[in-house]
């Protein structure tokens, strides 16, 4: 779960422009396709993909990817999400009475057992993090990751307002932006479906 401690807000921050930098390099290398993919270059199926105006225009601003580099921003993309957990799981380890401290706070919002949760959350976060980096079963832990942000927006993030770092401290605006990763890698995740039903789904 997403916590803004104030001793931690540093550290936030620094978690905050790192998913910012991702966004912007994921933003710079689909411009950079745009310009490196000439029209000529672009097959017959991928034409048929283009998009037209109701005038008859052929919108070519954003011709199909690379498969290879689209490929690679998703695998940094799914890397780079799951450090975020994992670097945030790490400091509540190391840092005394992180533990007990978020545990307290679970119990007075209303969570029983307030500790042990926050143990298996931050387990998750450790072991779900390293698998995700991997890209084992990266759908069903993108999942389980999206139930600990929503969490964490409910319970801390929405009374905080939205901003994180220039604009505010503590809203949801970073946990939302986990949650669009979440949504990208869950979508771009192909572990466990065989040839067949993907055929099946393309029909």
């Amino acid at each position: 779960m997403i916590l803004v401690d104030r001793p931690l807000q540093r550290d936030s921050l620094q978690q905050c422009l790192c998913g910012v930098n991702a966004v912007l390099i994921i933003g710079a290398m689909r411009r950079t396709i745009t310009r490196a993919v000439p029209e000529a270059t672009v097959t017959r199926p991928a034409r048929d993909r283009v998009r037209h105006d109701p005038n008859g225009a052929v919108d070519t601003a954003f011709p199909p990817p690379s498969s290879t580099l689209l490929n690679s921003a998703l695998i940094a993309l799914r890397v780079g999400t799951a450090a975020l957990f994992m670097l945030h799981a790490l400091v509540r380890v190391l840092k005394p009475g992180s533990l007990p401290q978020f545990g307290l706070f679970l119990e007075k919002s209303g969570v029983p057992q307030g500790v042990a949760v926050v143990w298996l959350i931050t387990a998750f976060e450790l072991l779900g993090g390293l698998l995700m980096a991997l890209g084992y079963r990266a759908r069903y832990l993108a999942a389980g990751f999206s139930v600990i942000l929503f969490g964490g927006i409910v319970l801390i993030h929405r009374h905080l307002g939205w901003f994180v770092g220039e604009h505010g401290t503590g809203g949801s605006e970073y946990s939302v932006s986990l949650l669009l990763a979440l949504l990208v890698i869950a979508a771009a995740d192909r572990s466990g479906t065989d040839d067949s039903g993907a055929q099946d789904m393309a029909r």
